[in-house]
């Protein structure tokens, strides 16, 4: 083990140097138009995936897809009847984000970045 390592209350490991924990890459939103739709900064080589928040109840059916090297996420088709209003996208991607000149941050043993202590961490929890 190299560095250090951030264990949760239970004991069990939260983020260490041996894997680049999903974080919060980027957030826009995409109107309530078909066929629009939100680019990423993370590249297609990355994973990659979202969360959404409508302004309103709507079926809605969205498309993850790579548009020039990126990930995005398109709004594809709005059920008749309905209007989400303006999608709100949440990208999370196994990337790190440019760090400002001072803080915290974490390495792997080749020496590569995997956090810095202003990314935005998933931080998932089971419910029963």
């Amino acid at each position: 083990m190299y560095g250090l390592s951030i264990t949760k209350p239970d004991g069990s490991l939260w983020i260490s140097p041996g894997f680049t924990p999903q974080c919060l890459i980027n957030k826009g939103t995409i109107p309530a138009t078909e066929k629009a739709f939100f680019k990423t900064s993370i590249p297609s080589g990355k994973s990659c995936f979202f969360f959404i928040r409508t302004e309103k109840k709507a079926d809605v059916m969205y498309t993850h897809e790579q548009i020039d090297g990126y990930h995005a996420l398109r709004l594809h088709q709005i059920v008749r009847g309905t209007n989400p209003g303006v999608t709100t996208v949440y990208a999370f991607a196994n990337m790190v984000t440019q760090p400002s000149e001072y803080g915290i941050a974490m390495y792997n043993p080749s020496g590569e970045m995997i956090y810095h202590g202003e990314m935005m961490l998933l931080d998932a929890k089971l419910i029963p």
